[in-house]
């Protein structure tokens, strides 16, 4: 990385270039110069750098702005139905940790068996987010006076619409993880800045009209627009949104 920005700086051109947080940093919501991965020469040759990072606050934006434009009450259902709708998170993200090591030392041997693997994965994700989104919209209800009361019953409109984000949750997933073996950390970055401000936008527009249930929408309408939207309009990631499609071939997954 310091020989390209070197480069740069003798060719008298703008260089953009990306990098990770060290262990140290990961966690660390005021990241410094010593939490980068790199050597010390990463910050020494930059001119102007930003870091992407993730609070609990940056997570539940979209409760704030509900907080704002609605009431606390409002607030409540809301959080209620998208804790139980990412409930299940942990298992797509133990699937691709424990799958991505075996995709990766196919990327470098046989460049067929890397694709190849890395369908398989976008199966597994896609179908089982599918069928876990069409049990929880038979069985909202039911969960919701199951978990939390009856008297909660609103959210279990929100958790029905929630839980399809997780489809796309799904599909980012494998998505960060290509674009890091692929060393395109830039691409993670235009996703995350991409699904931001489709999220606030269609916040503003959807909360005022419809409440609770348009922030639901608004967040599956982000996630889908940063994992299905972002891979189509960009060729070098296009093969990533074909990967999506060929998922819902059921001949292909069955013979």
């Amino acid at each position: 990385a310091e020989e390209l920005r070197g480069l740069a700086v003798e060719f008298k051109v703008p260089i953009m270039s990306a990098t990770q947080t060290n262990r140290q940093g990961f966690q660390n919501t005021d990241v410094g110069l010593e939490d980068t991965s790199e050597s010390f020469g990463l910050p020494a040759t930059a001119d102007f750098m930003f870091a992407l990072i993730s609070t609990e606050d940056l997570q539940e934006l979209d409760q704030v702005m509900i907080k704002h434009m609605i009431d606390e009450q409002a607030v409540g259902l809301y959080a209620i139905a998208t804790r139980l709708s990412t409930a299940w998170y942990f298992i797509p993200i133990a699937i691709t940790s424990s799958m991505f090591p075996a995709i990766l030392n196919a990327k470098y041997n046989n460049s067929s068996i890397y694709h190849q693997r890395l369908q398989t994965l976008y199966d597994i994700l896609v179908w089982m987010a599918i069928l876990i989104a069409i049990a929880i919209l038979f069985l909202s209800e039911s969960i919701i006076d199951l978990l939390v009361g009856h008297e909660y019953a609103p959210a279990a409109s929100v958790l029905s619409i929630a839980i399809i984000a997780g489809i796309f949750t799904n599909i980012g997933l494998i998505n960060n993880k290509f674009f890091e073996a692929e060393n395109r950390q830039i691409d993670i970055l235009y996703r995350s800045l991409m699904g931001v401000s489709v999220n606030i936008i269609l916040n503003i527009i959807l909360i005022k009209k419809y409440g609770i249930y348009g922030a639901a929408l608004a967040t599956v309408a982000a996630q889908f627009t940063t994992s299905i939207v972002y891979t189509y309009l960009k060729k070098d990631s296009r093969i990533l949104f074909f990967m999506f499609l060929k998922s819902f071939d059921a001949r292909r997954i069955f013979s």
